[in-house]
């Protein structure tokens, strides 16, 4: 960490579409509350489709000729052309960004000249489809995108239609959290202990649970029994004998399943059918038409609801077995696109050899900048700026970051710590939300608590926990 005597002030930079202004309006106020510093706010006003809700605004001009999301980049990476330098430290903020705490201005002394940047949630190879074009990975990567597009309209829909039961949500997403939680040992995926642990702790795991799954198939035995009747049963022809052999195997299976639960909880403290778990919470769940009830059989919240409405206005169909989307060719839309060919065009256009191809590139959204910024600053300006007429490039300004960052020999500099730009991504798999503003992160990474929240996805997303703490705390602090 460095100590520093300049004047600080954090920056927002915001350019055109009123939902960018709407977005701005509403983060302003939880900074003004919690944080000491000056704000800032760099803006276009003749482009601006409404008011900017705050009192120090810089107005610059922006080349006629930019879109809007273009002019936004323009002013984004030349702020050391547009700010006062001499005595000042700067600290730049994305529209999305939300502080949630009184530690958002320490971010201030973790500064490490030239520039400090938070690290991205994603590597290079996998942000490259994001920031240059390539039709091998486009067509999927825009699937995704229509995809995500028509979930996130019909879901937030939904919401307003209140066909979702936001005050049930918050429920049933706890009722799953604490289910997944106590999945017994031999529930643990064994491809993901080969790839997450190494060395003695692997082997250890693996004979754990190989020896746990051995013994619940033990314990499990009788119901093999039900495999072998719904085997023989198209071969008998008496249909009375039929009729018998049909309502035993149910009879028993009742039985037997009703004594396996208890069994189960005995033997591992956990319920074997989720529907069981749902029970002790007052509420029904019905697997089979994954729908939720009250305990009187009200229907409260249909699982499949947005899924069914994707499907009738797209070619996008949903696996039921294997928890995936699919194309209108039967392909997953699950995978992730990685590309090499964003470290190639950096070669190519701008002569930086990269020689990490899933580097940990930086994220843009937060960054420290003063005046012995400017070389990397104008760099990273003027190459962006290049690519807006360069057809194999999209409107980014993180790709040519990466190309100043290893041109200006900064690969392994410090970074600022994850709680200054936590990226919030509703779609993360491995980020599990706890509630407090408090996350664990990939299994490795547990009870983060963010200063500063990167609310990547669903912004304003009434239906998600998350959101609901932001509002409550806006709430709490009298700014919303």
């Amino acid at each position: 960490m460095s100590e520093y005597s300049s004047k600080q002030s954090f920056v927002f930079v915001v350019c055109g579409g009123q939902q960018h202004i709407d977005t701005l309006n509403y983060t302003l106020p939880f900074l003004r509350h919690f944080s000491s510093k000056d704000i800032l706010v760099v803006t276009d006003t003749k482009r601006n489709e409404g008011a900017i809700l705050h009192d120090t605004i810089i107005d610059i001009a922006t080349p006629a000729h930019f879109n809007h999301h273009q002019a936004a980049i323009y002013l984004k990476t030349g702020l050391h052309r547009f700010l006062p330098l001499e005595g000042q430290q700067y600290c730049y903020l994305d529209t999305d960004i939300i502080a949630v705490d009184q530690e958002v201005d320490q971010v201030f002394t973790h500064y490490h000249p030239p520039v400090s940047f938070a690290t991205d949630h994603c590597k290079m190879m996998y942000f490259s489809p994001s920031a240059v074009y390539d039709l091998r990975y486009d067509e999927i990567a825009s699937k995704q995108q229509r995809l995500y597009k028509l979930y996130d309209d019909f879901y937030l829909e939904a919401v307003e239609n209140d066909e979702i039961p936001v005050e049930h949500l918050k429920n049933f997403r706890k009722i799953q959290e604490e289910f997944n939680k106590n999945r017994p040992f031999y529930d643990q995926s064994i491809s993901r202990i080969l790839f997450a642990e190494a060395g003695l702790k692997r082997i250890d795991k693996l004979i754990r649970v190989v020896s746990a799954r051995l013994f619940f198939h033990l314990l499990a035995k009788p119901t093999q029994f039900g495999a072998f009747l719904s085997g023989i049963l198209p071969a008998l022809k008496d249909r009375e004998t039929v009729s018998f052999f049909q309502k035993w195997k149910k009879k028993s299976a009742e039985l037997y399943n009703q004594r396996f639960e208890t069994l189960h909880q005995k033997v591992y403290q956990a319920p074997f059918k989720f529907s069981n778990l749902v029970s002790k919470f007052n509420y029904r769940y019905d697997e089979k038409e994954y729908k939720w009830y009250d305990q009187d059989g009200h229907l409260l919240y249909e699982e499949n609801l947005i899924i069914k409405r994707v499907e009738a206005a797209s070619e996008f169909r949903w696996d039921f077995k294997r928890g995936i989307w699919l194309d209108e060719k039967g392909n997953s839309l699950k995978f992730k696109p990685g590309s090499d060919k964003l470290r190639q065009l950096i070669t190519k256009k701008f002569d930086v050899h990269i020689p990490e191809p899933n580097w940990q590139h930086w994220n843009g959204g937060v960054f420290l900048f003063d005046e012995q910024s400017v070389d990397f600053m104008e760099t990273w300006h003027q190459w962006t700026l290049s690519t807006f007429e360069d057809p194999q490039w999209k409107t980014r300004d993180q790709g040519t970051l990466i190309a100043t960052a290893w041109k200006s020999g900064l690969q392994h500099h410090p970074t600022l710590p994850l709680e200054f730009n936590f990226i919030a991504d509703y779609f993360h798999q491995s980020m599990q939300y706890k509630g407090a503003f408090t996350f664990d992160l990939d299994q490795e990474r547990t009870d983060i608590q963010p200063h500063f929240l990167h609310i990547y996805h669903h912004f304003g997303d009434k239906s998600w926990e998350l959101w609901q703490d932001i509002e409550q705390l806006g709430k709490e602090i009298n700014i919303h």
